[in-house]
């Protein structure tokens, strides 16, 4: 389906989404991956069928993926760089997942961490100067993991350490190979916390390991920092038999649970590769057609009677106890809403209806039936936190439901 837009973007915002944008060439592309038991199989499974998905050819992945490594051991594995590709071939990425605690004072070394990671990149863009250096952050353990407070106070504080400790590395990267490609970060941690609100379907029983569609959605991620654009853009039909599909159904994971972590995926990337972002506050729409699982992708389809489930979500919980409201704006189609002000707002003011008010976000979600006589018409739909008094106001991402 066309992406209606009424807006341009801000000349940053269209760089930015060009950069993360860049077709994938129609060689086979090779990708290097240093990790630890964060990413065991499935994930790089599912990052080749990922991208065979899209039809293009399934990418060579050369992996050192062991248990409890950091970024010590890739160096001492930094020869994979050089001796693992034919000559005259290069990489087209390196993923790089440290040590989960590397960067969490006196239990790793971040300065280490650091130099150990321009170490890597230098010999990387060494052989392969076009290449895409990408830092895993991790840092992603649940609440309830047994690493609070032995390893770190809680949550947010390691998430921070890692987060702060991978935009550091990027920064120096970048900083010291300006010729080549900007290095990136694929944000497990972030992804997982703020975009997913560390659900307990992410994680195996130690609340520490990603479960295997915490892995799969590890290998979105990866997808999206390599090549760019939305995972909600690759075709998936749960009725054909491709590698990928097969692949989810033989793991238990079905169409639901899959358009859950694809709009985990999506949401977690920046504004300008967003169709219809809103404020990126603490605050979501959350939003399924006749499913009971909710999810977070842009565009979704029904019938007349079909029932729509919305549920307004704070993943942090920062706006967990303040009133919201959900919209709806009928727009016929291909067409959109004439919009709304401030920008962040996608429906049309003085048409759009109320769904469901809250006084807080305690609630479970709540099911809206589709009337008759709306096919050939997409329901817009935006959630709105009005915030404490005197508080700003925040807005979801919008998202469309088309009738047929």
């Amino acid at each position: 389906m066309a992406t209606p837009s009424r807006r341009s973007a801000p000349l940053g915002a269209t760089l930015l989404f060009t950069l993360l944008s860049v077709a994938h060439a129609p060689a086979q592309d090779n990708v290097l991956v240093y990790g630890n038991s964060i990413v065991f199989a499935p994930t790089v499974g599912y990052f080749r069928d990922l991208v065979t998905q899209t039809g293009a050819p399934q990418p060579n992945v050369v992996t050192f993926i062991q248990s409890d490594k950091k970024t010590s051991n890739y160096v001492n594995q930094i020869g994979l760089i050089t001796s693992s590709l034919p000559a005259g071939q290069t990489w087209r990425a390196v993923v790089v997942e440290g040590g989960t605690v590397e960067n969490v004072p006196g239990f790793g070394d971040p300065t280490a961490f650091q130099n150990n990671m321009l170490t890597l990149a230098n010999a990387f863009f060494a052989h392969s100067p076009n290449g895409l250096f990408l830092g895993h952050e991790t840092g992603a353990d649940h609440p309830n993991s047994s690493n609070y407070p032995t390893v770190a106070p809680d949550p947010a504080t390691w998430l921070a350490w890692s987060h702060d400790g991978y935009a550091t590395a990027a920064a120096a990267i970048t900083a010291a190979h300006p010729t080549n490609p900007p290095a990136r970060i694929a944000e497990q941690g972030t992804c997982y916390a703020a975009t997913a609100g560390y659900p307990a379907l992410l994680y195996s029983s130690d609340f520490h390991h990603p479960s295997t569609s915490g892995k799969v959605l590890i290998a979105m991620l990866w997808y999206v920092a390599i090549y760019g654009g939305r995972i909600e853009d690759i075709a998936v039909d749960f009725g054909s038999s491709t590698p990928l599909v097969n692949r989810l159904l033989g793991d238990g994971i079905g169409e639901a649970e899959w358009l859950e972590l694809v709009g985990f995926a999506d949401r977690s990337q920046p504004a300008a590769a967003r169709p219809y972002p809103g404020s990126d506050g603490d605050f979501q729409l959350r939003a399924c057609v006749d499913s009971t699982i909710v999810n977070l992708v842009t565009h979704q389809t029904a019938t007349s009677g079909s029932t729509l489930r919305i549920q307004p979500f704070s993943p942090l919980g920062a706006t967990q106890n303040e009133p919201a409201a959900v919209y709806a704006d009928l727009a016929i189609t291909g067409q959109m809403p004439s919009g709304g002000t401030p920008p962040e707002l996608w429906l049309d003011a003085g048409q759009m209806r109320l769904l469901l008010q809250v006084t807080d976000l305690s609630g479970s979600p709540v099911d809206v039936a589709i009337p008759s006589g709306l096919t050939g018409y997409t329901m817009w739909i935006q959630a709105i936190s009005r915030g404490p008094v005197g508080g700003s106001t925040t807005y979801s991402d919008a998202q469309l439901v088309t009738i047929q």
